[in-house]
């Protein structure tokens, strides 16, 4: 069937492509339903994903150029702190707030709505406040613990932790209230568009661009951008919620929530480990190749990301249908869809790498050879697919949480090893490692818990897919 000229996936996509990703979602236009309202979401999210993508690529491009490798590098490490940490400090409500808010909104508890969005946010806020102002005393007093050329932006971007915080909460209300263009647009263009222009201002009249410069660009862009996306979501709230008392139920927030932190606290620190490290042993200008060399694989990354939005609320729909046949053959389907995609996309990447990095500056083009490396690791995770949200809406939290815990653990512990002796390449050999690790772990406990092999080159139906004793859904 050819696609409906008002699909939204024909805007951005082959018509071939549209109609398999349509498949996917099981987006169906015109119909006012949860898999529409959910395939409007994805497509959105895809959409924006792309220009967030390229906009990252192209500003990270500019910002080495205009900041040069040592002061670039600088930049990077602390930025990638503050992305790490902003999550964390949001204490896992920037997960669970989606799942707590449609369930106010289904009974109708305005109250606990109005409660909830209060205390997610100020939770956010002072637990942030709290630790950035905690390490800014530390330094304070022992301003030895880091290298002077790190000192200032430090102090200077631990500004953006509370903002930053604030807004993975107000994203993810804008989730829960099936508002994309304001829980997407705002953190994924307006604030790097932002601190792109920031700086891209003061390079151009002539003033110093080093890493303190992009620190104030940040600090203006995130507050900036998260005080902008406040009123607007202040301003619908209201009209969808009204005014009046708040209801809080710190209880049940806190026991639907602690698991989702420690998830969040693993997959984020997983993210971020290497590049702390080759920032603790190697030079700024080390740090800035790396960085930029994980940049280039952003197109991989993004496959997994579609096929995470893709295919949770279809997940979640099998399991609690106890449709499992159906729910296995949807689960390698994914899986060999995102598998030959990002194989695919490494293809392309590893084609246009080269020129790419050289775009980066002078030097830049010394983390090519590591694409290779890292592409293994990035395709051994695709593998598998979105097995992680698979066990997430099947309402087995915890075994993500499991999962990520000992891939962060493997992954510190190969990348303390290796990068101190062989510096970007070590960490290339430890993140890729601790990649596989995963996938297989990932596999194991989907098959044992569900009796799923999601495995890409896993059997077809009726080899042995079988949901072990006490897995039925409910």
């Amino acid at each position: 069937m050819p696609p409906s000229p008002t699909d939204p996936l024909a805007r951005f996509l082959p018509a071939g492509v549209a109609r398999r990703l349509r498949t996917l979602i099981d987006l169906t236009p015109g119909l006012h339903r949860p898999e529409a309202r959910t395939g409007r979401m994805a497509t959105t999210a895809f959409a924006v994903r792309i220009l967030s993508a390229g906009l990252a690529y192209v500003s990270q491009m500019l910002l080495a150029r205009w900041l040069g490798g040592f002061e670039y590098g600088v930049f990077v490490v602390l930025w990638t702190v503050v992305g790490a940490f902003g999550v964390v400090f949001a204490c896992g409500f920037e997960q669970s707030v989606v799942t707590l808010l449609r369930r106010c909104v289904q009974e109708g508890d305005a109250a606990g709505a109005r409660g909830l969005v209060l205390t997610a946010r100020f939770v956010a806020f002072v637990v942030a406040t709290l630790f950035a102002a905690l390490g800014c005393a530390v330094l304070w007093l022992e301003p030895g613990l880091v290298a002077d050329h790190r000192l200032v932006p430090i102090f200077i971007v631990a500004l953006c932790l509370p903002a930053w915080s604030i807004a993975e909460i107000q994203d993810a209300i804008a989730v829960a209230e099936g508002w994309p263009d304001l829980a997407l647009l705002p953190t994924f263009v307006a604030r790097p568009t932002v601190i792109l222009a920031a700086v891209g201002g003061a390079w151009a009249f002539g003033h110093a661009t080093t890493a303190e410069t992009a620190c104030r660009a940040a600090v203006i862009a995130t507050w900036g951008v998260t005080l902008v996306q406040a009123a607007l979501l202040r301003l619908r709230l209201a009209r969808r919620h009204g005014a009046g008392p708040r209801r809080f139920d710190l209880g049940l927030w806190a026991r639907v929530t602690a698991p989702m932190f420690v998830t969040d606290a693993f997959v984020v620190l997983f993210g971020a480990v290497d590049v702390l490290i080759v920032g603790r042993w190697t030079t700024p200008e080390q740090v800035a190749v790396y960085f930029a060399t994980i940049k280039t694989l952003t197109l991989v990354h993004f496959v997994l990301f579609a096929a995470k939005v893709a295919s949770a609320e279809r997940f979640a729909t099998f399991w609690h249908a106890g449709a499992h046949a159906d729910l296995a053959r949807f689960a390698r389907t994914v899986a060999r869809w995102t598998f030959w995609a990002s194989l695919a996309a490494v293809v392309i990447v590893l084609v246009v790498g080269r020129p790419l990095l050289a775009l980066f500056g002078p030097g830049f083009t010394e983390g090519f050879p590591i694409l290779f490396v890292l592409a293994i690791g990035v395709l051994a995770r695709a593998s598998v697919g979105p097995a992680e949200t698979l066990l997430t809406m099947a309402g087995q939290q915890s075994a993500p949480a499991l999962v990520y815990g000992l891939t962060f653990a493997v992954s510190l512990v190969a990348n303390a090893v290796l990068v101190p002796f062989h510096g970007i390449w070590g960490a290339a050999v430890a993140t890729t490692g601790a990649m596989i690790f995963e996938a297989v772990l990932l596999a194991v406990v989907v098959r044992r818990r569900f009796g799923l092999r999601v495995f890409v080159l896993a059997p077809e139906a009726g080899s042995g897919d079988e949901p072990p004793k006490g897995t039925a859904a409910p």
